[in-house]
């Protein structure tokens, strides 16, 4: 078991973050000693998606969301826009924040905490392998949310690396 700070021997092909640690200590760094990664609830998702349409209503609500996660994730941000013309330009980009700020917001009610920036080292980091398998392994609520509210895949695509991203942090 790894311990928030301390290193562990790792095998030379082990990813590590720009700081050189390896991902799984980082990952312990954030995380509270003792506590495994807590599942959101399939509740939690949908009480926040519950207040999200209600809150539409409100014209202001949507540019908060997006500007918000812009922010606070300026890596995030920028992976979504480089996404631009698969997305569908513009419009596109700003419909994947807002999903991205929703899902964030699942994660910090549902981990009680807030989610803190993403690196572009962990993003490349959640890259690879099949995505959706784990995050359906991962935080099954968050993809059944992805599945259920995008329709474009390249959005699916870009919002499972963000979601993972999100776990990887919180």
């Amino acid at each position: 078991m790894f311990r928030p700070g301390r290193r562990q021997p790792i095998a030379a092909s082990q990813e590590r973050d720009r700081d050189g640690l390896p991902f799984a200590v980082v990952a312990a760094r954030h995380t509270p000693a003792g506590l495994a990664a807590m599942l959101i609830a399939q509740a939690t998702v949908l009480e926040v998606v519950k207040e999200a349409s209600g809150k539409m209503q409100d014209p202001n609500y949507s540019a908060v969301m997006v500007g918000g996660f812009v922010q606070t994730q300026g890596p995030a941000a920028h992976y979504i826009s480089a996404h631009a013309a698969e997305l569908g330009g513009a419009e596109g980009v700003v419909n994947t924040i807002f999903h991205a700020a929703v899902i964030a917001l699942c994660f910090q009610r549902g981990n009680r905490r807030s989610v803190r920036n993403i690196r572009f080292d962990e993003l490349d980091h959640v890259a690879s392998g099949d995505r959706e398998a784990t995050l359906r392994s991962q935080q099954p609520a968050v993809l059944d949310y992805i599945e259920i509210n995008v329709e474009v895949p390249a959005m699916k695509q870009v919002l499972t690396l963000l979601a993972l991203a999100m776990e990887l942090v919180s």
